[in-house]
């Protein structure tokens, strides 16, 4: 289904989607609103902006696109960001195992 979207000529310039469950939502909207269910996916105060149905794309909205914010590269140069990296079974077992 995903694979349909990301070639389909109608959704050129949509930005970033989650497709799943034959629904298309925009990645700015959408909340995963269950944890088993296979709607779990929904875009509240939005809805979904399109669908796929035996492997055609109906594009139904579109996303307001926004300006590109401008960055002074110089003036972030010295800021430093923090990075914490967390995978599974990431215990504190395995934290204390690597000093050893």
């Amino acid at each position: 289904m995903a694979a349909h979207v990301a070639v389909a000529p109608q959704a050129r310039g949509l930005g970033a989607v989650v497709v799943l469950n034959d629904e298309i939502h925009a990645a700015r909207w959408v909340r995963k609103t269950h944890s088993a269910s296979t709607g779990a996916f929904t875009s509240p105060n939005a809805g979904p902006i399109g669908s796929v149905h035996e492997g055609r794309v109906a594009v139904h909205g579109a996303v307001p696109r926004r300006e590109p914010v401008e960055v002074d590269a110089a003036a972030l140069a010295d800021v430093r960001v923090g990075l914490h990296t967390v995978v599974l079974d990431d215990g504190i077992a395995a934290a204390f195992a690597e000093r050893g």
